[in-house]
């Protein structure tokens, strides 16, 4: 075999482990929204089981879980910058799974609240290494369709959680629960069911996937440089201020809409519309699974193409773009709560908020060097958490217990919500277009 030859036969083997962790970091990020998303389809009898307001279920979708994702997501970040990215993902697979299982073995609103904690400290594991592994085995010119369709697998995992959440819940109340040596409730039994399989996966990453050779590095030395500690990570941000301050304080406001939209979506459909959580689950669950997957596919494809053809602020445009589609249904669900005209505008909400949520990534990886790469990204997810998902369903269920009370409230307070999100967001985020442009030529190689 000439050595040509041998160059392409590698290649192609190097292709074939990129696809195979990419498919394998899809599927764990399909368990993961999974996981994480059930539990808006089961308000309700949470509620009723353990006397919550829409404010204390709002804590345990939303800021509960943001607040111990944010306080462990940066030192992953950091450990996935500086060791195996595999043997994180596994470990973080394997315990959210535990704690999901945990969630339908609580009886109290305390012992839910810590199994809540326990998913929230699993899952971000995943994002930051699995950023970082991509970026190490995918080519720059083929990086926004690897991260579009990842990001696309957490938003099919979103509406699995309320096809087979709906499904499995609806099963359960039919057989009064599940027998395990005590009777579980229905909600709890749902809880175990959707946990346990994301065990095998944790198993199969560890056994079968390897960890890439890091590329793209500011230093090619590995240990005792300033690169790979806090301290450079920090003045790296800072140097790029211009970028980063308003690409993650613009992102955080920005995921308010899709985490108020995935918390509160399905629950108005009950209220205002007279819907079932079956039913929820089954036309909710399909909108997501379609305009919520096109999102991000279709926003990695062109900002594949922006880059390629020069526009270097690509994934930028992109992100304002996806806020600009938001803001508009939000706008319309606000004018128009006829059922029809909700579904049009979930459509809209979930095709705009899902392309969101693949640019940014892209844009960290596209403009920052290996170094940093795990770090930043983990920034950029407390920043969605935090601010998003910690912020937007508790919004939600404030407005809804001490402003627009009422079970048909929700109509207004959802929108509103969602709309003020997206225009500050895309405000915020605007003066980042022309700075990514100078940074992007600096450090993006030819593709």
């Amino acid at each position: 075999m000439s050595a040509a030859e041998f160059q392409s036969a590698e290649a192609r083997q190097d292709d074939k482990r990129a696809w195979y962790l990419l498919a394998l970091l899809s599927l764990a990020f399909i368990l993961s929204m999974l996981d994480r998303t059930v539990i808006s389809l089961l308000v309700e009898p949470i509620k009723a089981d353990l006397g919550l307001t829409d404010t204390g279920i709002a804590l345990l979708q939303g800021a509960t879980f943001a607040i111990f994702y944010a306080l462990t997501g940066v030192p992953i970040g950091w450990l996935a910058d500086r060791s195996n990215r595999r043997n994180i993902v596994s470990a973080g697979i394997g315990l959210w799974s535990v704690m999901t299982v945990g969630c339908g073995l609580a009886t109290s609103y305390a012992t839910l609240f810590f199994a809540r904690t326990g998913v929230a400290v699993g899952e971000a594991a995943l994002n930051p290494a699995a950023y970082s592994l991509l970026s190490d085995r995918f080519s720059k010119a083929k990086l926004g369709r690897a991260i579009g369709i990842f990001t696309a697998a957490g938003v099919v995992g979103t509406g699995l959680a309320l096809l087979i959440g709906g499904k499995l819940y609806s099963y359960f109340v039919l057989q009064g629960g599940l027998d395990i040596g005590w009777i579980l409730k229905p909600w709890q039994a749902t809880f175990v069911a959707v946990g346990l399989p994301g065990l095998i996966l944790a198993l199969l990453i560890m056994v079968t996937v390897s960890e890439p050779q890091r590329t793209g590095r500011i230093s090619q030395q590995q240990d005792g440089n300033d690169a790979d500690n806090s301290a450079g990570a920090l003045a790296f941000i800072k140097a790029n201020r211009a970028i980063y301050g308003p690409l993650l304080g613009g992102y955080g406001i920005l995921c308010i809409v899709g985490y108020a939209f995935v918390s509160w979506g399905p629950a108005s459909l009950g209220r205002v519309h007279g819907l079932s959580p079956s039913e929820i689950g089954g036309k909710f669950g399909l909108i997501m699974l379609i305009f919520g997957s096109l999102g991000p596919i279709l926003g990695g494809i062109a900002c594949d193409r922006l880059v390629k053809s020069g526009r270097n602020n690509g994934p930028i445009l992109c992100l304002l773009f996806a806020a600009t589609i938001c803001l508009l249904f939000a706008v319309s669900l606000l004018l128009n709560s006829g059922l029809t005209a909700t579904w049009i505008a979930y459509a809209g909400i979930a095709f705009g908020f899902t392309a969101m949520l693949a640019s940014v990534p892209i844009a960290i990886q596209l403009l920052t060097p290996s170094e940093f790469r795990a770090r930043i990204a983990a920034l950029s997810l407390v920043s969605a958490n935090v601010i998003g998902l910690g912020i937007g369903p508790l919004l939600v269920g404030l407005l809804n217990d001490y402003v627009f009370t009422g079970k048909a409230g929700i109509a207004t307070s959802l929108p509103l919500v969602l709309a003020i999100s997206a225009m500050a967001g895309f405000m915020i985020v605007w003066p980042a277009r022309r700075a990514s442009v100078v940074a992007a030529s600096e450090r993006l190689p030819a593709v």
